[in-house]
């Protein structure tokens, strides 16, 4: 099967910026194809699981880390080596090296906060209203404090139509009148100067059939409770760990407000609720006490966090190593992690 037709078989023809990636993939990397190749069925039938948009960007994430893997000469993925263990399930992917080396790697996002998507919702609903408007414009939105809040959300929302009512009318204003490579700004109505809409009117604009929409600044919705987050993914992925070899969990974020500190504090939270005895804590998270946990804890090796603000010449990855893991994370494969997100030179 070429790659095309791999492609097609396993997105089923679905569109998504993710999945254009995952192309991308396939195509620049002869070892990724190959992998993709042998877990064909196994790869679709996740793709197919995938309801949401969120779902599909999961298992993108998935398939981004055996292609980062695939990328570093010397190693190899075998995907779901363990298929269910006894507790349930296991690690996504199996890592063997040339030098010997087996660690096994299980992958977590963390999503964007509901306040985030209620914005990023709202937004949408207003783009998609103002898009279809003829006009030689483009339109932006700026927010000025980036720090907003639900109280922001609720004013945001009952003045969704006065603000598409108002953005039409200035489209109407501004096409005729606005020079090329200028732009204008309005403050959006009752929304107390704390969002405003850029109208910009560029030169190289190839159609004249609609309003082009540039994105903009937006608000981070900060809860104070993002560690909790990556807390629970621990607790979560804690038992698929494998006895006998390193594990690491890998954790991906899109969220404006999750960061590697709040893995920190998570970790460091843990901690204390071990030092002040909470049994019925990890109880309530599905353990049989402190010690359980403990125990399980020990399997897992070290924690790698991918922020939202990676770029691929800059990625900003952090590595929690666990002191008191039974398998440390050598620094050979420390560096491999690390680089999770660096641009890649595609091979033959």
């Amino acid at each position: 099967m070429d790659k095309e037709d791999l492609f097609n078989y396993i997105t089923e023809s679905r569109n998504n910026f993710a999945i254009e990636a995952f192309k991308s993939w396939i195509d620049s990397s002869e070892r990724y194809y190959g992998f993709v190749l042998s877990n064909i069925d196994k790869i679709r039938s996740k793709f197919r699981g995938a309801k949401s948009e969120d779902d599909l960007v999961d298992v993108i994430f998935e398939l981004e880390v055996v292609s980062h893997i695939l990328s570093n000469e010397g190693y190899d993925v075998e995907y779901e080596k363990y298929g269910c263990n006894k507790i349930g399930r296991s690690p996504d992917l199996s890592v063997f090296s040339a030098s010997g080396t087996e660690f096994n790697v299980e992958v977590k996002r963390i999503r964007e906060g509901v306040l985030g998507v209620k914005f990023k919702s709202i937004v949408e609903d207003i783009v998609k209203q103002i898009e279809p408007i003829p006009s030689k414009l483009a339109f932006s939105f700026v927010v000025d404090d980036l720090g907003l809040d639900e109280e922001f959300l609720n004013r945001f929302l009952p003045t969704k139509e006065i603000i598409v009512d108002f953005i039409k009318e200035k489209i109407q204003l501004e096409d005729p009148q606005l020079p090329f490579d200028e732009t204008v700004d309005y403050e959006l109505p009752n929304l107390g100067g704390e969002m405003s809409l850029i109208l910009s009117k560029p030169k190289g604009k190839l159609t004249c059939e609609e309003t082009s929409y540039h994105g903009g600044s937006f608000p981070i919705f900060f809860t104070q409770k993002e560690s909790n987050k990556f807390g629970d993914a621990i607790f979560e992925k804690i038992g698929q760990m494998i006895p006998g070899v390193i594990n690491v969990l890998v954790i991906a974020s899109d969220s404006s407000t999750h960061e590697k500190e709040d893995l920190q504090d998570a970790i460091i939270s843990i901690h204390q609720l071990m030092r002040d005895q909470n049994e019925t804590f990890f109880i309530k998270k599905g353990f049989e006490g402190i010690s359980d946990f403990s125990s399980q804890a020990a399997n897992l090796s070290g924690v790698l966090f991918k922020s939202t603000w990676s770029s691929l010449s800059n990625p900003c990855n952090y590595l929690w190593n666990n002191n008191a893991a039974y398998h440390k994370i050598p620094d050979e494969i420390q560096t491999v992690l690390t680089g999770l997100g660096k641009h890649r030179r595609p091979d033959s």
